[in-house]
């Protein structure tokens, strides 16, 4: 749901829209802005609510995709991973400001894990050397294989098969 949420066509058709809408458009610093607001609830409400183990893996995972759009596979090269980038200073911002009303020690934390992930994320050298496919062990192509050779294949075209050390 992140990933359609914050996808950056959806973004760009936001652009595209508030151009021509002008202010009566929803703009897509709105959108980041409530999708922000949304996951982050226990940060931007009143009271003083833990973040159980489901929400911290919504609010992990909406760090890493916003991560993603600003230097990794996904990075953005228009407007959109501006804003991006800055979503991710705004919610380091609040996380590290009176708004954090989460005082448990899991969720206090899990906090501080996800200034650290933005930090990373914000920090030029940690995107100079981030790699393309961190994590992967698969090649970024399709190998082609014999059928003659493996009759056991059921697509008969490609496979995704292990990359090879030493070279195809």
């Amino acid at each position: 749901m992140l990933n359609s949420l914050l996808a950056p066509a959806r973004m760009l058709r936001l652009v595209e829209q508030q151009a021509v809408d002008g202010s009566a458009a929803y703009a897509p610093l709105d959108l980041l802005a409530d999708v922000r607001k949304g996951v982050f609830s226990e940060v931007y409400g009143t009271t003083n609510t833990p973040v159980d183990a489901y929400r911290r893996n919504l609010q992990r995972a909406y760090v890493e995709t916003l991560s993603s759009r600003v230097n990794g596979a996904l990075a953005q090269s228009d407007d959109v991973r501006a804003f991006f980038r800055g979503e991710l200073k705004t919610l380091d911002t609040d996380l590290a400001g009176n708004n954090a009303r989460t005082t448990d020690r899991e969720s206090v934390m899990h906090i501080q894990d996800l200034r650290v992930q933005i930090a990373r994320a914000l920090d030029p050298t940690v995107q100079a050397a981030a790699p393309a496919r961190a994590g992967t062990d698969l090649d970024d192509e399709f190998d082609e294989f014999d059928v003659t050779k493996n009759s056991e294949w059921c697509w008969i075209d490609y496979a995704v098969l292990p990359r090879r050390v030493g070279g195809r």
